[in-house]
């Protein structure tokens, strides 16, 4: 949905240039695209009924048709009849239901995404029309007690091209065993955002092409059994998301050996098992944010060598963990450990034999030592870092000629990012200065956030720092 939604919001923002004259439908904008398609744009939220169709033989392709805001809480039959639509986002109504002809005549839908807080269910009958075409649906915030949910899975069943599903905010408690045969041909299931304290072992039975799971947000905390759920799907599965559960006490993931990506942050977890990611040597990403881990253990990254993003914010570590052997790092997020780093040792960050620029986010910490080489590596004089993030605290604490180890053959620029702390005046920023300002310059490197505002402009301040060969990588 938000790479839809990113459209819509572009051609909105620009649509004064481009809008027609007179739109499809009374109130909207319509936006001609580069394919001679054309997004219709329908947001009020004031207007009680749903807008006026002005023309009724429309032949043009309707890219996304966002129906936002309006007062309507129903959707008159027949309203789509004849119309190409690729995308309907029908959103922040007060839609109650979808009737039996609410699709009737209309063409090649492939996605449809309704977030409705009075949604109660959509008829029998009514994903006939576009049962053959929808390979996308997302729907939100659904009443789960109304009385008529079976009859919504039983019309889910007839979508037989669907291929991503989400139903989150349904509340759901559990998933009765008849409605798990809507999976069979999903690729990307989301069930987040309900109140699922376990999920059954047979949940997943039958799937047969997924590769994408989402219980982010619900009340799960026995991982062993989440296990048992996964078992018919475990050499299929890419992505998993566990974030924002309860869990506590982790078991190694070896099972899933395509796994790319595994979240599970903001969780309860202290201790970090050595064979956690074991034989995923495919793994891209992976998030621990916001959890309650101390340390790491040494070797936990040996196994992982795709690894390019990894969060570790908001966690309690006092050492940053080796990342010698991750060689295709792009992002790693250490940033509020929560008064626990303060103490950066020599070659930190390096990574051996390196095919990308690093951007280190070390934000909301207070480091107070650092190593003469912190930022180098021992395998060339390039720390490929392309940008660092700091707290003004840190950055105070550090010697400015650490910063001319920040240098990478791979980034087109490099930045400096510093915040300032909340507690921090700006008449208290004494490190923000033309001296460190003119120094980053002559090192060309980017002095961008806050504190490079507070320094103000420094046109004529000229460079004098130099820095000792201790520093040197």
């Amino acid at each position: 949905m938000s790479q839809v939604m990113h459209k819509v919001v572009i051609f909105w923002s620009i649509g004064a240039l481009l809008a027609l004259d007179e739109c499809f439908f009374d109130g909207c904008r319509c936006v001609k695209n580069i394919d001679y398609s054309y997004d219709i744009i329908c947001v009020n939220q004031n207007n009680s009924l749903f807008p006026k169709r002005l023309k009724s033989n429309i032949t043009r392709t309707i890219n996304t048709f966002l129906l936002k805001q309006y007062l309507f809480t129903e959707i008159p039959d027949g309203t789509f009849q004849g119309l190409a639509i690729r995308h309907l986002i029908i959103g922040e109504n007060r839609l109650k239901k979808i009737g039996p002809d609410t699709f009737r005549g209309i063409k090649s839908l492939s996605l449809l995404k309704i977030i409705e807080k009075n949604f109660e269910t959509i008829d029998l009958g009514a994903f006939d029309p576009i049962s053959y075409y929808l390979s996308e649906l997302g729907i939100w915030q659904i009443n789960y007690q109304s009385h008529k949910i079976d009859e919504f899975f039983a019309e889910l069943k007839k979508l037989k091209s669907l291929k991503t599903l989400s139903l989150m905010g349904y509340g759901l408690k559990q998933f009765k065993p008849e409605w798990t045969t809507i999976f069979e041909s999903i690729v990307h299931l989301n069930l987040a955002s309900n109140e699922m304290k376990s999920i059954g072992p047979d949940i997943f039975k039958s799937c047969k092409h997924i590769e994408s799971i989402n219980l982010n947000n619900n009340f799960m905390s026995n991982l062993s059994s989440i296990f048992r759920a996964l078992e018919p799907v475990k050499s299929k599965l890419r992505e998993l998301k566990l974030a924002s559960n309860q869990i506590s006490q982790l078991k190694d993931f070896s099972a899933f050996a395509r796994l790319e990506a595994l979240d599970l942050s903001n969780n309860q977890i202290k201790k970090i098992p050595t064979g956690l990611l074991k034989g995923l040597d495919k793994l891209n990403s992976l998030y621990l944010s916001s959890n309650l881990i101390r340390s790491l253990p040494d070797s936990l990254f040996s196994s992982v060598p795709a690894l390019s993003i990894l969060m570790l914010d908001n966690n309690y570590l006092s050492t940053v963990p080796s990342v010698r052997t991750l060689s295709n790092l792009k992002i790693l997020d250490l940033s509020n450990q929560n008064g626990n780093l303060k103490e950066l040792e020599d070659f930190l960050f390096e990574r051996a034999n390196s095919t990308c620029c690093l951007y280190l986010n070390l934000d909301a910490n207070r480091i107070e030592k650092y190593g003469k080489k912190t930022f180098c590596s021992r395998d060339s004089g390039l720390s490929e870092i392309r940008k660092l993030d700091l707290s003004y605290q840190s950055m105070a604490n550090m010697d400015h000629c650490l910063l001319s180890q920040l240098r990478s053959d791979m980034a087109n620029k490099i930045e400096f990012y510093v915040t300032m702390e909340s507690e921090i005046s700006k008449e208290s920023t004494v490190s923000c200065n033309c001296e460190l300002k003119s120094f980053l310059k002559s090192l060309k490197i980017g002095f961008i956030g806050p504190c490079s505002d507070v320094a103000g402009p420094c046109n004529e301040y000229q460079q004098t720092q130099q820095c000792d060969k201790q520093f040197q990588c």
